[in-house]
């Protein structure tokens, strides 16, 4: 019964994420505010019901926010409300569009499922828009909180919550051809130089593995061939013959090291 004496009915904000789990990771997810924390609109501090805490809805939790409303009542002694002195209804917080292609994300999304762990970005390269950004596993935004499944994805070893797309990995043989730049510049290699791989090589006390350790080796081949077959010793040599300043001034030419401009953790 909402007109039971000393007891008020109050609407409360749920965000609710229509696509599911889809972006999840561009799009974050919302969860209560710490305590303590808040939030000044039009002169007037307020605590707020939800705040972002991952992807968007941490970044522009600010321009999400919308402003509080209140009213002012008169009561008389009994509790009863007899009149409302002052009232502002609250105002909703700014819209953001991004530059997500919805359809490009959820193709995306569904050929990386199959992969377990993994990401993929798409960039419209005239704008450097980002039409997509996928990392997979993925969450439901809509039920993360929940007990059961918060408790789930903190045991899961797969790391659902960590955007892919963003968080520093060891680039693996996508930086071969950096190694490969760098050296020629340096003059370290030319492009007919060989090098033979026995399927590894000790590096100080580790022995590094080879793509084709389990057949042998590559054997020999020159820099054309070790790009073709991905040797990994290859580029362990002469990567070393080069030397790291040269390597790391190459990444940098390329745009490795510097900040997107992504508005994401």
């Amino acid at each position: 019964n909402p007109n039971t004496p000393g007891v008020i009915l109050t609407p409360r904000p749920k965000r609710r994420y229509s696509y599911g789990a889809t972006a999840c990771h561009i799009i974050g997810y919302v969860n209560d505010p710490d305590p303590g924390r808040f939030i000044e609109r039009d002169g007037i501090k307020f605590a707020p019901d939800l705040v972002g805490r991952d992807g968007i809805e941490a970044s522009y939790d600010s321009e999400l926010q919308g402003g509080p409303g209140f009213r002012e009542l008169e009561v008389n002694r009994a509790g009863r409300v007899t009149r409302v002195l002052n009232a502002r209804y609250p105002t909703l917080g700014n819209t953001i569009h991004l530059t997500i292609d919805l359809r490009v994300q959820q193709i995306v999304e569904k050929i990386m499922a199959p992969v377990g762990r993994g990401a993929a970005c798409v960039v419209d390269c005239n704008t450097g828009e980002i039409l997509a950004l996928v990392s997979v596993p993925n969450f439901d935004p809509n039920t993360i909180l929940s007990k059961p499944v918060w408790a789930d994805v903190q045991r899961n070893e797969t790391r659902p919550l960590v955007n892919r797309c963003l968080s520093a990995y060891s680039p693996g043989s996508i930086f071969k051809p950096v190694v490969a730049l760098a050296a020629l510049q340096a003059g370290a290699i030319t492009p007919t130089d060989t090098a033979v791989c026995h399927g590894g090589l000790t590096v100080q006390d580790r022995y590094k593995k080879c793509t084709a350790f389990k057949y042998g080796g590559h054997g020999s081949m020159n820099l054309i061939q070790s790009l073709k077959k991905s040797c990994n010793v290859y580029y362990y040599q002469y990567g070393m013959k080069c030397g790291i300043k040269p390597l790391a001034e190459m990444a940098g030419r390329l745009g490795l090291a510097r900040r997107t401009g992504i508005p994401l953790a």
